[in-house]
């Protein structure tokens, strides 16, 4: 098994996006991204129009990741909406606390410090039977090292599904309980 650090990944990833297409490597990733959420929901007796999906996004890449995920997810039916992390309204607390699969899309390489408190209410809003996703690596978790930022709260991923390859961090550290 083959781990890599962030600066082996960037450095792939700025290669190859001068090779392909524009958005390739996103579509990429959204595209397995749907694809493991359409299993996972068909491995928990869900159809699509009972699952409802919801991303816990940031600004990045890992939050359009969620959202071209959830284009693909739509058009197979299931029914898919992405709050903010930084929206700490009743209305965005609402959405979380009725999904069914929740996906951590907050930051995904670029994590370099605890999530919010905001975010974290987010997150606190996941009932016991939703199934939580961290997409690339839990959010608040160092991509290189596996440090959890904040020991206290971390959002803990039932699944987490990696791009491009294995961080270090996944397996190394605290990270690995996340």
């Amino acid at each position: 098994m083959q781990v890599f650090s962030v600066a082996d990944i960037r450095q792939a990833e700025k290669e190859l996006i001068k090779k392909l297409p524009e958005r390739a490597l996103m579509e990429r990733a959204a595209y397995g991204l749907a694809s493991f959420i359409s299993q996972l929901a068909r491995a928990r007796n869900l159809s699509p129009n009972q699952t409802e999906i919801v991303a816990i996004i940031g600004k990045g890449n890992n939050g359009q990741d969620c959202l071209v995920a959830g284009e693909y997810l739509t058009q197979k039916g299931f029914r898919f909406t992405s709050v903010l992390h930084t929206d700490n309204s009743e209305k965005a607390k609402q959405i979380v606390k009725r999904a069914n699969i929740v996906l951590d899309g907050i930051v995904g390489l670029g994590s370099a410090s605890p999530i919010s408190e905001t975010a974290r209410s987010l997150f606190d809003q996941v009932t016991t039977d939703a199934i939580l996703v961290a997409v690339d690596l839990p959010s608040g978790v160092n991509p290189d090292t596996g440090e959890v930022y904040d020991e206290n709260f971390c959002p803990k991923a039932n699944y987490t599904v990696t791009f491009g390859a294995l961080k270090m961090g996944l397996i190394t550290g605290k990270a690995k309980s996340f």
